[in-house]
């Protein structure tokens, strides 16, 4: 039995209030040097290796965070946090981590985290069937779990199933037709997909079962405009004008959008333009400052020290190593259902945690380049999204993927409203050809018909980073042949 004295007591538990308080403060390097600190007066404490263990997961520095959960394990083996926090771990460094979540799922079971943590890591070790068939074995007993009911179809979508990849959800509506999150993420994910008859008809019975709810009038809405009935969807957004709720108003913004009124659309930005989520506005606001001819448009976004250009293949491994690690994670069947990617595949998880060598090397290239971009950026300025940010922090990334793209493929217009910067990096491309495969900065989505056209275009070559603002709309052009192989990843705001 092992037996501390009362002051060791007291410095251990001081070591983890204080590491603590940094890890909740966002602080993991002070974190790590306060449970660090208490693991020097007393080395079999648990829960200090626990947070150590936990700041250099924060850090990036995920090899040390295995060895620190281990260790923590060796001194509490069943203690359920570390065993989870040990799953999650080597699921994010790319790592088998299966049987870590089944043993987190004995120690807590049912716990809905965990299920899905553990279908995701069934489904990153190519195991997509069982995965599959796991879920929908749990959903027969718990068919109200939203959660899981969205992971099935996402992951029959990928697996190449289209028309009954969201069989489950019909058949948990006709147990549980009143269940109103149940019924809309169904809505949401047959419009999608594409169906939006299916979807329409979902809705309608959920109005009949539930009465009028705003949340029907905002997917009714949202399905006319996107449908480009924008008659009938003008009166329905007309309704939701009093909601303070950013999620409703940014779908009121882009339907003044497609309805080429951009008084009213930048009437709704000035409105949120202070609000936390103000990223989700911006990107419909630079269309309707474009149409205005506002000068305040190119001050924002045209200035072209926002897109920073590095040519990267003498920092990285050798491409075509780097390019075989990579097809060796691309294991979706088809492109997912609710990602850009238009004739390929993405991978899941984060891919720049990966703790392969490979990975390693490429990361610490990145890590430097985008280092480089934010020190090099122009002046602070108050109202410019990339401009605003501090930049005495760290730079951390949000997440991060690879996308493989086939003859035909694409990236269709979109925007990472939650990052600062986004980026492509180029790791294998098809022959060239003209402008085919080139990424294209500030073409709006087509979907929105605004009639703009990028202002910029950048030739992609192997080994080349491209760092741009994530508000900033992007794309790319369709190529005929090959394969396009790139890594994208995204940086938080500080």
């Amino acid at each position: 039995m092992h037996v501390v004295s009362v002051e060791t007591a007291r410095s251990e538990a001081a070591a983890f209030a204080g590491a603590l308080d940094a890890l909740n403060g966002s602080e993991p390097a002070s974190a790590l040097a306060q449970a660090q600190s208490g693991l020097l007066i007393e080395p079999r404490s648990a829960r200090l290796w626990h947070l150590r263990a936990l700041a250099l997961r924060d850090l990036d520095r995920r090899r040390e965070a295995i060895a620190a959960f281990k260790r923590g394990l060796e001194i509490a083996p069943d203690q359920p946090k570390l065993v989870l926090g040990l799953a999650q771990t080597r699921f994010e460094a790319g790592l088998p981590a299966v049987d870590q979540f089944i043993q987190a799922a004995r120690l807590q079971p049912n716990d809905p985290e965990i299920l899905l943590s553990f279908a995701h890591a069934l489904m990153a070790e190519g195991r997509a069937d069982e995965a599959i068939a796991g879920m929908t074995a749990l959903l027969r007993g718990s068919p109200e779990w939203v959660g899981g009911q969205e992971f099935l179809a996402h992951a029959r979508y990928t697996a190449g199933e289209r028309s009954g990849f969201a069989s489950s959800f019909r058949t948990a509506l006709k147990a549980h037709p009143a269940n109103i999150p149940l019924r809309r993420s169904a809505v949401q994910l047959l419009h999608s997909a594409g169906f939006s008859e299916d979807a329409l008809a979902l809705l309608q019975e959920g109005r009949q079962l539930t009465g009028e709810q705003p949340v029907w009038t905002l997917q009714r809405a949202i399905i006319a405009a996107e449908r480009g009935d924008l008659n009938a969807a003008e009166p329905l957004f007309a309704e939701l004008a009093d909601i303070d709720d950013p999620a409703v108003q940014v779908r009121r913004m882009r339907f003044f959008i497609q309805a080429r009124m951009p008084e009213p659309a930048l009437a709704l930005f000035q409105r949120y333009r202070s609000h936390d989520e103000v990223s989700q506005f911006l990107p419909y606001a630079s269309v309707a400052r474009r149409w205005r001819g506002d000068s305040d448009w190119a001050r924002l976004e045209e200035d072209p020290r926002q897109v920073g250009i590095y040519d990267l293949a003498a920092e990285l491994p050798p491409l075509g190593d780097l390019a075989a690690y990579l097809r060796s994670v691309h294991r979706a069947r088809s492109q997912q259902l609710d990602q850009s990617v238009r004739g390929g595949t993405q991978t899941a998880g984060t891919i720049l945690s990966h703790i392969d060598p490979l990975i390693e090397q490429t990361r610490a290239a990145i890590s430097a380049a985008v280092a480089n971009y934010v020190a090099e950026l122009p002046p602070f300025e108050p109202d410019n999204p990339l401009l605003s940010a501090r930049r005495d922090r760290p730079v951390r990334l949000s997440g991060s993927w690879s996308v493989l793209l086939r003859g035909g493929g694409f990236h269709s217009n979109h925007i990472h409203p939650m990052g600062w910067i986004s980026s492509a990096l180029y790791v294998d491309l098809p022959e060239a050809d003209g402008e085919c495969g080139w990424l294209t900065l500030g073409e709006p989505q087509h979907e929105l018909n605004t009639g703009l056209a990028p202002f910029r275009k950048v030739e992609p070559k192997p080994g080349r980073l491209v760092l741009f603002p994530s508000t900033m709309w992007h794309g790319t052009v369709p190529f005929e042949a090959g394969e396009r192989l790139t890594i994208a990843f995204d940086v938080r705001r500080p």
